[in-house]
């Protein structure tokens, strides 16, 4: 009986009709991410990213803020050769939402600085090539969240990313990023 309660009780939570808090003065911390784990033919790829934000509403729907997101490759081909690449990239952010829905659609924009470090060892643990790069780059996106409570919200973004200095890596240089998170909007 009381897990059918908790149930209820947190069924009418979710369907409660949020009063979205993007009010100027309201603070936004958020963390995101995604991940993938995959096989194709003889190697194995994993890759995850992790992306905690904090923000400012500076007016009503405008938040101004920064995004810190971390990034983790790693390859493994025919179980002879491992491709590691870990990126740190810290953003300025520019968010605006849109209307006064339980679910607020936005849009925004970021520019940064990011460092990606890569390595590619053989199976004996022989270091085989080292790279490191780093660059300027901007990223412009849309998204949604959904108020599940007045305070916090599910979110879900679809980023175009563009890196400016084309010896980043031909891989890393333009890419659409999908994450899912989580945000608290506190005053």
């Amino acid at each position: 009986m009381i897990k059918r309660c908790l149930f209820v009780s947190l069924l009418s939570l979710l369907s409660f009709c949020a009063t979205a808090q993007t009010d100027q003065g309201t603070w936004l911390v958020g963390l995101s991410g995604n991940g993938s784990f995959r096989r194709v033919e003889q190697s194995k790829i994993t890759s995850l990213q992790l992306a905690p934000q904090l923000g400012y509403f500076v007016n009503k729907n405008l938040v101004l803020g920064t995004q810190l997101t971390l990034d983790h490759d790693q390859r493994t081909f025919m179980e002879t050769l491992t491709y590691k690449s870990n990126t740190t990239s810290i953003h300025g952010l520019a968010r605006y939402y849109f209307g006064n829905w339980k679910a607020r659609p936005y849009v925004n924009f970021m520019t940064g600085y990011t460092w990606n470090r890569a390595l590619t060892m053989s199976q004996n643990g022989e270091l085989v090539r080292f790279r490191g790069d780093e660059g300027w780059n901007a990223s412009l996106g849309a998204g949604v969240a959904y108020f599940v409570a007045p305070k916090v919200a599910l979110e879900a973004d679809a980023n175009y990313r563009h890196h400016f200095n084309d010896d980043l890596g031909r891989r890393n240089n333009r890419a659409v990023t999908l994450r899912l998170g989580l945000s608290l909007y506190l005053r």
